[in-house]
């Protein structure tokens, strides 16, 4: 049986031939392929509950209340000393100066006609 000769080139496509040569520098990179598609965004977890709502606080000494109202403040608006009460149709002002706890009277016309 015979034995059949084969080239470099039957191997592979990179090799040279056995002549004492080398093979040349590489060649330059190629161009990068496309970005893959973005996954899926992952599912929002639950939403925590939501505290007490704590007490009213007190205003405290020396801070003034200010209240938006329609007519007089009397016997309508509840608040403590010192206090204000204006009315942007009429711009009519009412203060409260004295006296003491939450109540709804002692407002007292400063500016305007009280409409």
């Amino acid at each position: 049986m015979g034995s059949a000769l084969i080239s470099p080139a039957d191997c592979c496509s990179t090799c040279t031939e056995s002549t004492g040569g080398s093979a040349g520098p590489p060649g330059p990179q190629g161009p990068t392929g496309a970005t893959g598609a973005t996954g899926a965004t992952g599912a929002t977890g639950p939403v925590g509950a939501t505290g007490a709502k704590g007490d009213k606080g007190d205003p405290g000494e020396g801070t003034t209340q200010m209240f938006a109202t329609i007519g007089d403040p009397n016997g309508v608006v509840t608040a403590a000393p010192p206090a204000m009460a204006y009315n942007d149709l009429s711009g009519s002002l009412w203060l409260k100066q004295a006296g003491s706890g939450n109540t709804n009277t002692g407002w007292q016309l400063t500016i305007g006609d009280g409409s």
